[in-house]
Protein backbone atom coordinates (compact mmCIF):
# COMPACT_ATOMS: atom_id res chain seq x y z
CA UNK A 1 0.00 0.00 0.00
CA UNK A 2 1.39 3.37 -1.01
CA UNK A 3 1.26 5.89 1.81
CA UNK A 4 2.13 9.57 1.71
CA UNK A 5 2.84 12.33 4.17
CA UNK A 6 2.06 15.90 3.27
CA UNK A 7 4.99 18.16 3.96
CA UNK A 8 4.95 21.90 4.42
CA UNK A 9 8.38 23.29 3.66
CA UNK A 10 9.42 26.91 3.80
CA UNK A 11 12.79 27.55 2.24
CA UNK A 12 14.14 30.85 0.94
CA UNK A 13 10.79 32.46 1.72
CA UNK A 14 8.92 30.15 -0.66
CA UNK A 15 6.16 27.81 0.43
CA UNK A 16 6.14 24.33 -0.99
CA UNK A 17 3.48 21.81 -0.13
CA UNK A 18 4.25 18.37 -1.41
CA UNK A 19 3.28 14.78 -0.99
CA UNK A 20 6.05 12.27 -0.34
CA UNK A 21 6.04 8.52 0.14
CA UNK A 22 6.50 7.24 3.67
CA UNK A 23 6.79 3.74 5.00
CA UNK A 24 4.38 2.14 7.42
CA UNK A 25 6.46 2.99 10.49
CA UNK A 26 6.07 6.75 10.04
CA UNK A 27 3.01 8.91 10.64
CA UNK A 28 0.90 8.24 7.61
CA UNK A 29 -2.01 9.55 5.69
CA UNK A 30 -5.25 9.03 7.60
CA UNK A 31 -7.15 10.93 4.91
CA UNK A 32 -5.78 8.75 2.12
CA UNK A 33 -3.12 9.36 -0.46
CA UNK A 34 -2.56 13.05 -1.19
CA UNK A 35 -0.72 14.09 -4.35
CA UNK A 36 0.78 17.39 -5.42
CA UNK A 37 -2.22 17.74 -7.77
CA UNK A 38 -4.58 17.32 -4.78
CA UNK A 39 -2.76 20.11 -2.96
CA UNK A 40 -2.93 22.35 -6.05
CA UNK A 41 -6.66 21.63 -6.36
CA UNK A 42 -7.23 22.55 -2.70
CA UNK A 43 -5.31 25.81 -3.10
CA UNK A 44 -7.36 26.65 -6.23
CA UNK A 45 -10.59 25.81 -4.35
CA UNK A 46 -9.53 28.10 -1.50
CA UNK A 47 -8.95 30.96 -3.94
CA UNK A 48 -12.51 30.52 -5.27
CA UNK A 49 -13.61 31.11 -1.66
CA UNK A 50 -11.48 34.27 -1.41
CA UNK A 51 -8.79 32.64 0.75
CA UNK A 52 -5.07 32.38 0.02
CA UNK A 53 -4.60 29.15 1.95
CA UNK A 54 -1.05 28.74 0.70
CA UNK A 55 -0.04 32.11 2.16
CA UNK A 56 -1.88 31.32 5.40
CA UNK A 57 0.02 28.07 5.79
CA UNK A 58 3.30 29.80 5.01
CA UNK A 59 2.69 32.43 7.69
CA UNK A 60 1.46 29.79 10.16
CA UNK A 61 4.70 27.87 9.67
CA UNK A 62 6.49 31.06 10.78
CA UNK A 63 4.57 31.02 14.10
CA UNK A 64 1.85 33.47 13.03
CA UNK A 65 -1.06 32.39 15.26
CA UNK A 66 -3.49 34.68 13.44
CA UNK A 67 -2.65 33.02 10.13
CA UNK A 68 -3.16 29.56 11.63
CA UNK A 69 -6.49 30.73 13.03
CA UNK A 70 -7.50 31.78 9.50
CA UNK A 71 -6.40 28.37 8.20
CA UNK A 72 -8.60 26.80 10.89
CA UNK A 73 -11.53 29.08 9.93
CA UNK A 74 -11.28 27.83 6.35
CA UNK A 75 -12.37 24.39 7.62
CA UNK A 76 -15.96 25.66 7.67
CA UNK A 77 -15.96 25.89 3.84
CA UNK A 78 -16.31 22.10 3.55
CA UNK A 79 -19.68 20.34 3.49
CA UNK A 80 -18.56 16.79 2.68
CA UNK A 81 -15.42 14.72 3.11
CA UNK A 82 -14.52 15.18 -0.57
CA UNK A 83 -11.02 15.29 -2.07
CA UNK A 84 -10.46 18.91 -1.04
CA UNK A 85 -11.59 18.23 2.54
CA UNK A 86 -9.39 15.13 2.73
CA UNK A 87 -6.39 17.10 1.49
CA UNK A 88 -7.15 19.86 4.00
CA UNK A 89 -7.51 17.23 6.74
CA UNK A 90 -4.10 15.80 5.88
CA UNK A 91 -2.60 19.29 6.05
CA UNK A 92 -4.20 19.96 9.45
CA UNK A 93 -3.03 16.55 10.72
CA UNK A 94 0.54 17.21 9.54
CA UNK A 95 0.28 20.71 10.97
CA UNK A 96 -0.58 19.31 14.41
CA UNK A 97 2.30 16.84 14.29
CA UNK A 98 4.83 19.46 13.19
CA UNK A 99 3.71 22.52 15.12
CA UNK A 100 2.84 20.80 18.38
CA UNK A 101 6.27 19.17 18.31
CA UNK A 102 7.93 22.55 17.87
CA UNK A 103 5.71 24.75 20.04
CA UNK A 104 4.03 22.23 22.31
CA UNK A 105 0.66 20.58 22.58
CA UNK A 106 -0.49 23.14 25.18
CA UNK A 107 0.04 25.96 22.68
CA UNK A 108 -1.75 24.08 19.88
CA UNK A 109 -4.64 23.07 22.14
CA UNK A 110 -4.92 26.63 23.41
CA UNK A 111 -5.06 28.05 19.90
CA UNK A 112 -7.82 25.60 18.94
CA UNK A 113 -9.71 26.50 22.14
CA UNK A 114 -9.61 30.22 21.24
CA UNK A 115 -11.44 29.63 17.94
CA UNK A 116 -15.19 30.16 17.49
CA UNK A 117 -17.18 27.12 18.66
CA UNK A 118 -17.93 25.81 15.13
CA UNK A 119 -14.25 26.08 14.17
CA UNK A 120 -13.18 24.29 17.37
CA UNK A 121 -15.58 21.46 16.56
CA UNK A 122 -14.48 21.14 12.95
CA UNK A 123 -10.73 21.21 13.69
CA UNK A 124 -11.12 18.75 16.55
CA UNK A 125 -13.20 16.51 14.28
CA UNK A 126 -10.51 16.53 11.59
CA UNK A 127 -7.84 15.70 14.18
CA UNK A 128 -9.94 13.08 15.99
CA UNK A 129 -10.78 11.37 12.71
CA UNK A 130 -7.11 11.32 11.70
CA UNK A 131 -5.96 10.01 15.07
CA UNK A 132 -8.34 7.07 15.12
CA UNK A 133 -7.90 6.23 11.43
CA UNK A 134 -4.17 5.96 12.11
CA UNK A 135 -4.50 4.05 15.39
CA UNK A 136 -7.95 2.89 16.59
CA UNK A 137 -6.45 2.04 20.00
CA UNK A 138 -4.67 5.38 20.32
CA UNK A 139 -5.98 6.37 23.75
CA UNK A 140 -5.52 2.91 25.22
CA UNK A 141 -1.80 3.17 24.48
CA UNK A 142 -1.26 6.58 26.12
CA UNK A 143 0.52 7.17 29.38
CA UNK A 144 -1.34 9.24 31.99
CA UNK A 145 0.73 12.32 31.04
CA UNK A 146 0.01 11.82 27.33
CA UNK A 147 -3.69 11.31 28.09
CA UNK A 148 -3.74 14.61 30.02
CA UNK A 149 -2.22 16.37 26.98
CA UNK A 150 -4.75 14.65 24.69
CA UNK A 151 -7.63 15.85 26.86
CA UNK A 152 -6.49 19.45 26.51
CA UNK A 153 -7.02 19.15 22.76
CA UNK A 154 -10.23 17.13 23.20
CA UNK A 155 -11.73 18.45 26.45
CA UNK A 156 -14.64 17.00 28.39
CA UNK A 157 -17.81 17.79 26.51
CA UNK A 158 -16.25 17.37 23.08
CA UNK A 159 -18.28 14.93 20.99
CA UNK A 160 -16.84 13.74 17.68
CA UNK A 161 -19.06 14.64 14.74
CA UNK A 162 -21.62 16.62 16.78
CA UNK A 163 -23.64 18.83 14.42
CA UNK A 164 -20.91 18.45 11.81
CA UNK A 165 -22.13 17.47 8.33
CA UNK A 166 -18.73 16.08 7.39
CA UNK A 167 -18.17 13.80 10.36
CA UNK A 168 -21.59 13.04 11.85
CA UNK A 169 -21.82 9.83 9.81
CA UNK A 170 -18.31 8.81 10.85
CA UNK A 171 -18.95 9.00 14.61
CA UNK A 172 -20.27 5.45 14.91
CA UNK A 173 -17.32 4.00 12.98
CA UNK A 174 -14.60 5.13 15.40
CA UNK A 175 -14.08 4.05 19.01
CA UNK A 176 -15.26 6.28 21.83
CA UNK A 177 -12.44 7.95 23.78
CA UNK A 178 -11.56 6.60 27.19
CA UNK A 179 -12.57 8.56 30.31
CA UNK A 180 -9.89 10.51 32.19
CA UNK A 181 -7.78 8.41 34.59
CA UNK A 182 -9.52 7.87 37.91
CA UNK A 183 -12.95 8.98 36.69
CA UNK A 184 -16.04 6.83 36.60
CA UNK A 185 -18.24 7.34 33.55
CA UNK A 186 -21.76 8.32 34.46
CA UNK A 187 -24.61 6.27 33.06
CA UNK A 188 -26.34 9.58 32.27
CA UNK A 189 -23.35 11.22 30.59
CA UNK A 190 -23.44 11.71 26.85
CA UNK A 191 -20.84 9.66 25.00
CA UNK A 192 -17.57 11.52 24.50
CA UNK A 193 -16.46 10.71 20.98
Amino acid sequence: MKRTLLLLVVACGCLRLGAVDVDKTEEGSPFGSVSDADVANLMAFAKTKGVDLSKGLELASKNDDGALSRVFLFSLKFRTLDDNARTYGQIIWSNLLNMAEGRGTDWYSGLVARQPRKVQQRIRDFLHYATFKEDPLHERNLTDAERAEWQKLFPKGYSFGANDPIFSGQAEQLPAPMPPPGSQPSAQAAPHR
